[in-house]
């Protein structure tokens, strides 16, 4: 039975306070005023527009119909539909299911684990306490999870999400660029086909870039950061961070931390940034910069170009013809499986290795004490030719199978002390002293 009274000014209000409170079905004209449902699990519907229901205590369920509706739904287990119009829901206390069909909405729900559907339209969604579950479905949708471990998904549209504090999984979905945040914790997010934003925020997340040339942050914490298939652009930003950025011409940046970085597939520029981090350019032809640390840096297929940077770094050729820069730091080089490998050492100590299976010219200009390692040449077979101000160092195999795989050039090694590599270490790692070897031209 329904219970109906007026309040002095005209307000209707069901189930008088003064009674056992029960559950009603209301369906009343909201142009006498606003509807409160008071206690109980009541069932109010408007049916006109601009309507203004209240739920109170109790599992109420409140449709809005038709206009611009406010409905609150008070305590408890509340479902609340607002129908087509620009409407104003909140869940309030409890676990409730909110829907805002077509139009602008906006919705709260509050404090407990809330079910919320913005509809179609662009919509402000705003989970608040609890662990949400919020579809924008179709609009331009700003999405705000709040505290909780929350699953945001955008749907068709340009949206904005915002997972707050907690361990969210956010989804952006469709072919728009959409804005992605994990806020705290530790986030899983998935951009879409669109060109995404995406920032992992504080704690250790996982981010997933799709479709799209996106450009994704980790933010603090140790963060793995996927780019997807295009023209990525990611930040690990602090942390000990996994960057990979699949398939297109990728950037990619380390940050602070000991990171791991992989290309993959395209012609991608990685930087390191600081500490000490592992680089794969993948195939393609990749520019890959180690910067300050003991950073360790592999070619892979292409032709491609590594720069260690400050540090003791060690640069491995791949499977094109590669220039390795070891710059400041005593350095290792390792040549690679194609045709050349060309090995510029800096300052420091640096160690040059060939491994039988590339040609390897070495620019040496520091002067300071440099090793050549040849991995399949006895001293006894090592065999030396000059070439200009060049000293060529070949292997009596070199000459028999007409390959030259354990080849090393010495660039401008007769041109000055500068120039030369001091040691040479043979197959068996004895180490001589390449000038004692090589008489006074």
């Amino acid at each position: 039975m329904a219970l109906v009274w007026k309040d002095g000014v005209g307000t209707p209000y069901v189930n008088d306070p003064n009674l056992l409170a029960g559950s009603d079905y209301i369906d009343l004209d909201p142009n006498d005023g606003p509807i409160y449902g008071y206690g109980g699990n009541d069932h109010i519907e408007a049916t006109v527009t601009d309507a203004e229901l209240y739920g109170g205590d109790g599992n109420d369920k409140l449709v809005g119909n038709i206009g611009n509706d406010d409905l609150n739904g008070g305590d408890g287990r509340d479902i609340i539909e607002g129908g087509d119009g620009d409407d104003r829901i909140h869940g309030d206390a409890g676990n409730d299911t909110l829907w805002g069909d077509a139009g602008d909405d906006e919705i709260h729900g509050d404090s407990g684990d809330d079910q919320i559907k913005g509809g179609d339209g662009s919509d402000n969604l705003l989970g608040g306490s609890g662990n949400d579950t919020i579809n924008g479905d179709d609009g331009n949708d700003v999405i705000n999870g709040g505290s909780g471990d929350d699953y945001l998904s955008g749907g068709n549209g340009k949206d904005i999400i915002n997972g707050g504090a907690g361990d969210d999984e956010i989804h952006a979905d469709g072919y728009h660029n959409d804005q992605l945040f994990g806020g705290d914790g530790n986030d899983t997010i998935f951009g879409a086909y669109g060109q995404d934003y995406i920032e992992g925020g504080d704690g250790n997340d996982i981010v997933y870039g799709a479709g799209g040339k996106d450009t994704i942050h980790g933010g603090a914490g140790n963060d793995e950061l996927y780019g997807g298939n295009a023209d990525d652009t990611i930040f690990g930003d602090a942390g000990d961070d996994l960057l990979v950025g699949g398939d297109g011409a990728d950037t990619l940046h380390g940050g602070e931390g000991n990171d791991i970085l992989a290309g993959e597939a395209g012609n991608d520029t990685i930087y390191g940034g600081g500490e000490n981090d592992t680089i794969y350019g993948g195939t393609g032809d990749d520019t890959l910069y180690g910067e300050d640390g003991d950073d360790t840096i592999y070619a892979n297929a292409g032709n491609d170009l590594l720069i260690g940077g400050a540090g003791a770094d060690k640069l491995y050729g791949g499977e094109g013809i590669d220039t390795l820069y070891g710059e400041a730091g005593d350095d290792i080089f390792v040549s690679g499986t194609g045709d050349t490998t060309h090995m510029f050492g800096g300052e420091g100590n640096d160690t040059y290795i060939n491994t039988g299976t590339a040609n390897t010219i070495i620019y040496e200009a520091s002067g300071d004490q440099d090793l050549l390692q040849l991995n399949t040449v006895n001293i006894s077979d090592l065999m030396w030719a000059q070439d200009g101000n060049n000293l060529i160092l070949y292997s009596a195999n070199d000459i028999a199978d007409g390959s030259l795989d354990s080849a090393a050039l010495i660039s401008n090694y007769f041109s000055g002390d500068e120039f030369k590599v001091e040691y040479i270490a043979d197959a068996n790692m004895d180490v001589y002293d390449l000038g004692a070897l090589i008489p006074v031209v």
